[in-house]
């Protein structure tokens, strides 16, 4: 064997190789399990920014609050943290951990997969991801119910209610603050009206996303 067939071979060898380990990355991700992101035991967050998003059947009057719910967030957390990239395909967002796919349902569909049971019909909304090891949010995904998005700002409260969950914000059991559990329902015996919509996050839950992202 020559230096140039040597060279071939070793070529031949690198890319055999390079193309295992790629296929193997693929489906390894493929079987990671996905959780929803407010049910961890554990703080999750956003290791890597910006966050691309794309949208999946989103109604067009929908679309504008789904925008300023992330830009909400881009407001708090810097500049071109959650950065919109148009309608959902599937080449866009195929393999990339960085993308988000916010998607609107009649019926939210029940993605966990360690809980097989329906999802409870008050649920105007679900934040899931890949599960890690480092609590990093992989390849995330938002689910929003339509009922719940009635008007522009319950849209809009929505989404940057279950964008907070994809930061690393957990449900909270006071009504006056934009991770209360129930988002909209029951809000009115609380002062949540049309009024004062969209929710915007209090202090403290501000203080919260500064810790995790310094």
């Amino acid at each position: 064997m020559n230096i140039q067939q040597g060279l071939n071979f070793v070529k031949k060898i690198t890319v055999w190789i390079i193309g295992v380990l790629f296929t193997t990355i693929v489906f390894s991700c493929s079987w990671i399990p996905r959780h929803y992101v407010n049910r961890n035991d554990k703080v999750v967050r956003v290791c890597e920014f910006p966050i691309y998003y794309v949208l999946k059947n989103v109604s067009d009057e929908n679309i504008k609050s789904v925008t300023n719910g992330a830009d909400y967030w881009n407001g708090i957390l810097g500049k071109s943290k959650f950065v919109y990239k148009g309608k959902y395909t599937k080449t866009k967002v195929s393999s990339f951990v960085r993308f988000l796919v916010i998607e609107q349902f009649d019926k939210l569909p029940n993605r966990d997969e360690d809980d097989d049971e329906d999802e409870d019909e008050s649920i105007c909304g679900l934040a899931y991801a890949n599960s890690s090891s480092s609590g990093c949010v992989e390849k995330p995904n938002i689910d929003l119910k339509s009922k719940c998005m009635k008007n522009s700002l319950e849209a809009e409260t929505l989404v940057r209610h279950e964008l907070g969950h994809i930061i690393g914000l957990d449900d909270s059991d006071n009504p006056m603050h934009l991770m209360y559990f129930e988002v909209l329902f029951e809000r009115e015996s609380f002062m949540i009206t049309p009024e004062n919509l969209p929710v915007n996050a209090t202090e403290s839950e501000i203080d919260k996303v500064r810790e995790l992202y310094p």
